[in-house]
């Protein structure tokens, strides 16, 4: 258990929501955290390797649950201060004038003086002129600058009071409790680990706004949250993820602590402990869900979601084994090789990674067309092996994000060249949103086709008798998988050949599924599911259900989505 300690000193904090500037951020952010302790690592002279190892294996830890004060709640509560605007004096423009660029057109110049040929009258009179106007323009500066400083109303407007002003905001809250807690109940750091992490945060003296003095430190136990992930809850907190210290150290790069920026961080829903107890059933397939775009000029549809799928799913695994890394079972869905053996392992009989394009249906305009790719984890997956996953996901999405590197999805009968890259947390598609699919619902409909277990004979074909008998097989194959998936039995399912959402297609239209030892195709249909009780989304089912078939969305009353 690795338990993270935060206590305002002041008894307040200041931060803006990041989707409104007059809003105050509650909790506060772990994203924010470890940002902080980032900037603290990148302040030393000389940034410590072993540091940023165990800022790496932080950002891999996942969602932590969380204690602080409740806004709403019984075991304290949170003041939240009225917003007002502050108007507030601006730096003087005279004071901070910067000079650098005048002083180093004056050096170029004079080193081209130096170094013209002085056998070419011209190009030596040209240069003679660069230097002149280039040291005539810093004389000219500096005079202006020692004026303005120099006169009595310059001195004047030094004064706070005398400068111009612009309007601030300063969304504050007052927890009953100055101290929250973040705590990742399965993590098991090292003790090297856990001393430079409580090192990096005892430097940390501020989150948010520069008024939130804070004291960081990792405790040995950590009390009962109050907060804890929930796909329904009503709390969007930001996460880090894999790959975060990279990116932020290249967002660092850009812009150099003056320009405009936004937080990297993964967006996780949060709500009371109780809440998450009594939510709806859900499958094996409804942990961590991360999201990412296909960019590309030619768009691809629904029907493209097998190939792509397992395209995708070769490029991340080609990621996670470079250099002869051994591909964690999570990835690959195999069981592991052992050592000095080749060839590949029986399927894993464990729930794994599930890579599922995302078309765009359900809506009235629906196209079908496919926005990005969805990488679901199982609810059930150890720190290491979702470390493992971030990590090969990172590695593969930074190499697209530097290199502009695209998976091979032409390889895969496909024509056209695309990109996959991160969704932005900020105006993310909707088909991308993980509340999209993973809300609660008691009907559920198919958008791509779900592969049976077995190839119900007479299926769409032969005598009615024929067809009521393989129909029967396939209600209860579907009825199966949802039991297979730790759902509870359907109380009715509707078999179709046809779509039964917009933008979606028929099961003529898809490609063969092709599975098992002797590449046989599966049988592919569509239905429509009612439980008897509301089930918790992403709802994936049947054979293909790890690379995105069998893939339903909710359905509202009087609507296909």
């Amino acid at each position: 258990m690795l338990a993270v300690e935060v206590e305002l000193l002041t008894g307040t904090y200041t931060a803006t929501q990041f989707n409104d500037r007059n809003q105050p951020e509650w909790p506060p952010h772990p994203a924010r955290l470890f940002s902080a302790m980032v900037a603290a690592w990148a302040d030393a002279d000389e940034p410590d390797e072993a540091e940023a190892d165990a800022l790496r294996w932080f950002e891999a830890l996942g969602d932590p649950a969380i204690r602080c004060s409740l806004v709403d709640g019984e075991t304290s509560t949170v003041a939240l201060r009225s917003v007002t605007t502050h108007f507030v004096p601006v730096n003087d423009p005279a004071v901070v004038s910067d000079h650098r660029r005048t002083y180093e057109a004056l050096v170029d110049a004079t080193a081209d003086l130096a170094t013209s040929d002085a056998g070419d009258p011209k190009a030596h009179a040209r240069a003679t002129k660069a230097r002149d106007k280039a040291l005539a323009k810093s004389v000219a500066d500096s005079q202006r600058a020692a004026t303005k400083l120099g006169a009595p109303a310059g001195a004047l407007e030094l004064l706070p009071d005398l400068r111009a002003k612009q309007g601030r905001t300063y969304p504050t809250v007052r927890p009953d409790d100055p101290t929250t807690t973040f705590a990742w109940l399965d993590a098991e750091p090292d003790a090297r680990t856990a001393e430079l992490l409580d090192d990096l945060l005892g430097r940390v003296a501020r989150l948010g706004h520069s008024s939130s003095l804070v004291s960081c430190r990792v405790v040995d136990e950590a009390p009962t949250p109050t907060l804890v992930p929930d796909p329904d809850g009503e709390t969007q907190v930001r996460v880090p993820g894999s790959g975060q210290l990279d990116r932020l150290v290249e967002l660092f790069a850009a812009h150099q602590g003056q320009g405009p920026r936004t937080l990297p961080s993964r967006m996780v829903r949060y709500g009371p402990p109780g809440a998450a107890r009594a939510r709806a059933p859900r499958s094996h397939l409804a942990g961590t869900w991360f999201a990412a775009t296909i960019e590309g000029r030619d768009p691809l549809s629904i029907r493209a979601s097998l190939p792509v799928a397992r395209a995708v799913r070769a490029a991340l695994l080609e990621a996670a084994g470079r250099d002869g890394a051994t591909i964690a079972e999570v990835l690959s869905g195999h069981a592991p090789r052992p050592a000095g053996s080749t060839g590949s392992t029986d399927p894993s009989d464990r729930p794994h990674l599930a890579v599922v394009p995302l078309p765009f249906v359900g809506r009235q305009h629906a196209d079908g067309m496919l926005k990005g790719i969805g990488f679901l984890l199982p609810t059930e997956v150890d720190p290491e092996e979702r470390a493992a996953v971030h990590a090969a996901l990172g590695r593969w999405l930074a190499a697209a994000d530097d290199d502009g590197a695209e998976p091979n999805l032409w390889g895969a009968g496909l024509s056209g060249r695309w990109t996959i890259r991160r969704a932005p947390e900020d105006g993310m598609p909707i088909t991308l949103r993980r509340s999209r699919w993973a809300t609660t619902a008691t009907t559920w409909a198919s958008v791509t086709p779900i592969v049976l277990d077995r190839y119900p004979d007479g299926l769409w074909r032969g005598s009615p008798a024929k067809r009521a008998r393989s129909e029967e097989q396939a209600v209860a194959s579907v009825a199966r998988a949802c039991t297979n998936i730790g759902l509870p039995e359907p109380v009715h399912v509707e078999i179709r050949a046809d779509a039964p959402v917009t933008g979606a297609l028929p099961v003529r239209r898809h490609p063969p599924f092709r599975s098992g030892r002797d590449g046989a195709a599966r049988a592919l249909v569509h239905a429509v599911v009612e439980f008897a009780q509301p089930v918790q989304g992403p709802v994936l089912l049947g054979r293909g259900r790890y690379l995105g078939q069998g893939l339903l969305m909710p359905l509202r009353e009087g609507s296909d989505g």
